[in-house]
């Protein structure tokens, strides 16, 4: 999901996120302003993240995921890049597990010191 989601990408509800002022005058427990919130933070976590070119980057950064992902998958042979074809949607959900898989893979390759 790209840092400057707002435009191309619409909140799970359908609707679009509120820019930073909107959140800003937006009460608490505005429902919007909440899944705004929700996805904001979760733009920048592990689940999220991926390797690719500049060049690419430049490209597909903040286009919606019908068109980013044949991108991702035919231009980066990176197995972390090919894990994203089976993410038809990507979203909220597909971030977290995404994030918690990856997060599986590393602790069973980098096992931590012995006690």
């Amino acid at each position: 999901m790209p840092q400057n989601w707002l435009e191309k990408w619409t909140l799970p509800s359908g609707e679009k996120g509120l820019s930073g002022t909107e959140l800003w005058e937006a009460k608490p427990d505005d429902s919007k302003a909440v899944a705004t919130k929700r996805r904001s933070d979760l733009v920048q976590t592990f689940g999220n993240l991926t390797l690719v070119t500049q060049a690419l980057n430049s490209t597909v950064s903040n286009s919606a995921w019908i068109t980013k992902r044949p991108a991702l998958m035919s231009a980066s042979l990176l197995p972390i890049n090919q894990q994203l074809h089976e993410h038809v949607t990507w979203d909220e959900e597909a971030i977290q597990k995404r994030g918690k898989d990856l997060l599986n893979k590393a602790l069973k390759l980098w096992l931590g010191p012995s006690l």
